[in-house]
């Protein structure tokens, strides 16, 4: 299963995406997934021995934030009514001698104050209910979101459950109007060094140097968001491009050099070594990172 932060779920994606993650969140010894197959689910997806029970839910489509809101809101409702109204039936029989102190409805996004505010007023109503099978003088209804989960997504990331993919951002005429502008010296070594490599038509030239300013920028823009989410797959890519990028200074005396598109095979295969992140993504870092080689001087080539 491929993670990204903003991926669009399928209930039944997330659904077994959270029980994983609470899988390693509590031990697998301590949670209990609660099948819906045979006569639901009676309000929740599973629970552990700690006194937390949870509910996953999230819509299958695109959701402003207001509609994202009621959505959530009428699960919380629907659940929690059916948390209530199982008081004869088989949750008793579910938690035996654990008694529940959170529920927790599991979500992709938390937006809404408003969720939380839902959630106060229905931790009322079960209490008042006074169930068999809750802890009354210490209960509360909880909304979590992936990022209640960033070490436990991060745990199966590494165990390779999971394959990180991130998305490209599009890039505007602006973005490139700016690039270019701030590193106007470096962008006129592209030319330079294309046609160290081969002569070409001038329009060829330009073309080249778009595609090649567009990968500098996607590599740029995926490093940042690794940075800023995944520090630790950041760390790795970082290892590997630093140690390649030594690699090119002996490089420079041999005899037969490595194009650039040989040049961006090796650093992906460098890459892979290093991180677990999708192989897309690796393409795009590699691609983008010596095209930025190409416009210092890392990377250069005989006339």
């Amino acid at each position: 299963m491929e993670l990204s932060p903003n991926k669009v779920w399928e209930r039944k994606e997330w659904e077994g995406h959270v029980n994983d993650l609470l899988r390693i969140k509590h031990g697998q010894e301590n949670y209990v997934p609660i099948p819906d197959r045979h006569n639901g689910d009676a309000g929740i997806e599973g629970y552990s021995f700690c006194g937390n029970a949870y509910q996953s839910f999230c819509p299958e489509e695109l959701c402003s934030t207001a509609e994202l809101y009621e959505k959530q809101r009428d699960k919380m409702t629907t659940d929690i009514n059916k948390f209530i109204e199982n008081k004869d039936g088989n949750l008793a029989k579910f938690f035996s001698s654990t008694l529940i102190r959170r529920w927790i409805l599991v979500v992709p996004n938390l937006n809404s104050k408003y969720l939380v505010a839902h959630a106060a007023v229905k931790t009322v109503e079960v209490v008042e209910a006074k169930l068999p099978y809750v802890d009354n003088s210490d209960f509360r209804i909880l909304v979590w979101d992936r990022g209640t989960f960033k070490l436990e997504e991060s745990e199966l990331l590494e165990q390779g459950v999971r394959v990180l993919r991130l998305e490209r951002k599009s890039i505007t005429d602006i973005d490139m109007s700016e690039f270019q502008t701030d590193k106007s010296e470096f962008v006129r070594n592209i030319d330079t060094k294309l046609l160290k490599l081969k002569k070409a038509p001038q329009a060829h030239i330009e073309k080249t140097r778009e595609i090649m300013l567009k990968q500098a920028i996607h590599s740029q823009n995926m490093l940042t968001d690794l940075k800023q989410d995944y520090p630790e797959y950041h760390s790795q890519i970082m290892g590997g491009v630093i140690a390649r990028e030594e690699q090119l200074y002996i490089e420079h005396f041999e005899s037969v050099q490595k194009s650039p598109a040989q040049q961006v095979e090796v650093l992906k295969g460098n890459l892979e070594k290093k991180s677990k992140l999708h192989e897309d993504n690796l393409e795009c870092i590699a691609a983008g990172t010596v095209a930025d080689w190409i416009m210092r001087c890392n990377l250069d080539f005989e006339q």
